[in-house]
């Protein structure tokens, strides 16, 4: 499955692998590593995804000031946005750049459904997933 297919199937509606903990944005973030990166499941809080992924599968790029990332890099916030985090999906609804990015989200804000949103001067992200060979 391809960065528009999924967007496509997912947009307006809950992405809801695990019904015990329903609509997070953990659950949107690893059912696109799992249907278009063919990557296993991240397990813990969003927060903790940089210490929590496989580093023989994927690469953590810590956010800095010249980074811009791609389309279908994960990014990872920080305690900025919340206790637990937050998660989504760089998009290409319009090309990053160093000032903001558009990603593909669910819960930002809380209780939303998967949608495009912009984040602007990289507010709180810790820095982003990369699958390796990409």
């Amino acid at each position: 499955m391809t960065h528009s297919q999924f967007k496509a199937k997912y947009i307006g509606k809950y992405a809801n692998p695990d019904p015990n903990i329903p609509n997070q944005c953990v659950d949107e973030a690893n059912l696109y590593m799992k249907e278009v990166l063919g990557l296993p499941f991240i397990y813990g809080n969003a927060i903790d995804w940089d210490k929590n992924y496989d580093p023989k599968k994927m690469v953590y790029i810590p956010n800095t000031r010249n980074f811009v990332p791609r389309v279908g890099d994960i990014a990872v916030f920080g305690r900025l946005v919340g206790r637990y985090g937050h998660v989504d999906v760089v998009d290409d609804y319009k090309p990053a750049n160093k000032i903001n990015f558009w990603s593909f989200s669910q819960n930002w804000p809380l209780q939303s459904k998967c949608r495009v949103v912009i984040h602007l001067l990289y507010f709180g992200v810790k820095g982003f997933l990369r699958k390796k060979g990409q």
